[in-house]
């Protein structure tokens, strides 16, 4: 046989082995090839008040589960929905779960479900916020890119009751299923929005009343000796680079977090979480 013919027949062998061998692999595993062939429109979230929320906050969002057999007392609701919706789910092992959800940390269960989309910050969020009695708080990141440090802001925000998140577009990081993980639930509690003239925006709501408060680890008033107003918007920004010149020029006030000065500076989300205490303190101490 000629030598460009022999190769020609090994190479078509051994392409119909691996399709063979792709084919007797475990459901699970294939359905997870096709997920990651799907693109950004799906995404795996993971950990059980992720996933537990996700499926309260938008079901149809669900495409699949995979959960261990130490979980199914957990999610017996969910398990029995997705039967009764015709959406399938796999008992896998811990090592089966590890390999679909890409992560050591996925809690027993992962689902693959639709991306949550963020917001259009002036066409999904400004309307309502204008028209809804204080007190009223947002969040703008600037330059926080670490999901965890998401997931944690989030979970902060959602505790004192924070109406948006939002940053210009493209500039905030994507929701991932760390962040998701991180935030223990709060991800799809707390509204996440992108802001096409984050400049314009932040002119338009210190025009409406908001107080636009920036955070500086060296330079401001001194956290507790400031008194908030109903309607603020907190300014973060990245560690390290802080808030941009411009973002920092448009703040009513620069706040500062006392202490003893043995480090530089507090994580961003523990920062986060430090203002907002005071202010709900402030702002609900007579509730």
């Amino acid at each position: 046989m000629h030598p460009t013919a022999a190769g020609l027949l090994g190479l078509a062998a051994t392409l119909t082995a691996l399709a063979n061998m792709r084919r007797q692999r475990p459901t699970w595993m294939r359905e997870r090839e096709m997920a990651n062939e799907s693109g950004a429109r799906e995404r795996k979230y993971y950990g059980v008040n992720a996933c537990q929320e996700l499926w309260q906050q938008r079901p149809d969002d669900v495409i699949r589960v995979y959960i261990i057999e130490r979980r199914l007392a957990e999610f017996k609701d969910l398990l029995k929905w997705c039967a009764t919706k015709k959406k399938a789910y796999h008992i896998v092992s811990v090592e089966e779960l590890t390999k679909v959800s890409q992560t050591n940390h996925h809690e027993g269960i992962c689902i693959l479900a639709k991306r949550k989309e963020a917001l259009s910050f002036e066409s999904d969020v400004l309307p309502e916020l204008l028209r809804t009695p204080p007190p009223s708080t947002l969040l703008f990141l600037d330059g926080v890119e670490n999901p965890h440090n998401l997931g944690s802001i989030m979970r902060v925000a959602a505790h004192f009751e924070v109406s948006c998140i939002f940053g210009g577009k493209g500039k905030l990081p994507a929701l991932s299923g760390a962040a998701a993980r991180v935030s223990a639930g709060a991800a799809e509690k707390v509204r996440l929005a992108e802001s096409e003239s984050p400049l314009a925006t932040l002119r338009r709501l210190k025009d409406e009343g908001f107080a636009l408060l920036g955070t500086s680890s060296h330079n401001g008033t001194p956290l507790f000796q400031h008194t908030f107003s109903p309607k603020s918007v907190l300014l973060i920004g990245a560690e390290g680079d802080g808030l941009a010149p411009e973002i920092e020029r448009l703040a009513n006030t620069m706040l500062t977090i006392p202490g003893t000065g043995a480090i530089e500076s507090l994580n961003v989300a523990t920062a986060t979480a430090v203002m907002l205490g005071e202010q709900w303190r402030q702002l609900h101490a007579n509730r």
